[in-house]
């Protein structure tokens, strides 16, 4: 029958593959890889070390969604209950004309959001992290007033959410190198 060769054919790839796996999850673990929320073996996550973080107030709009991401990322449960670490943002925005058509109406604008941050351990005054992280949307200049301060609005809140995530992954490297260290 010619459909049971062609399913012996598939069994064989399929087999190959679950083998394939098998051998790199293997590799992985022998190489010392350890995921970045792991606990066990004397390791604190990193996701309890972030949960001790807490983030320090940030002026304007912008930044007020920028913190909220952060906490929303960092401290799941609400506000850090026992904070060991303390995180402050200088968040500034700036927006640029692109697009011209040839009448030089502006058809796009890109905003851009910098974040400059600092993780202070507070038992000994230690900087754990001062970086600096960028995040840039661009979205469509329209005629309506309306509509313009609309899509100004979401790509801020989309760049805001963009840095969270950025600052909250770098902290998480930070925080399970120091807890390592510990």
């Amino acid at each position: 029958m010619w459909w049971s060769a062609d399913r012996r054919a598939r069994r064989g790839w399929r087999g190959a593959l679950g083998a394939g796996l098998v051998g790199l999850t293997l590799a992985v673990q022998g190489c010392g890889f350890t995921p970045l929320h792991a606990t066990g073996g004397g390791r604190v996550a990193a996701s309890a070390e972030l949960a001790r973080v807490a983030v320090a107030e940030i002026g304007d709009p912008a930044g007020l969604m920028l913190r909220n991401g952060l906490i929303d990322r960092l401290t799941p449960a609400g506000y850090a209950r026992d904070p060991r670490y303390d995180l402050s943002v200088a968040l500034s925005e700036d927006r640029d004309r692109y697009g011209l058509e040839a009448d030089r109406e502006v058809t796009r604008e890109r905003l851009r959001l910098t974040a400059v941050y600092r993780l202070v351990d507070r038992r000994d005054g230690a900087v754990l992290v001062s970086d600096r992280a960028r995040a840039q949307i661009g979205y469509d200049v329209v005629q309506s007033d309306y509509a313009l301060v609309t899509a100004r609005d979401a790509a801020r809140r989309q760049a805001a959410e963009r840095l969270a995530d950025d600052i909250t992954r770098r902290l998480s490297v930070a925080l399970k190198d120091r807890a390592e260290d510990i």
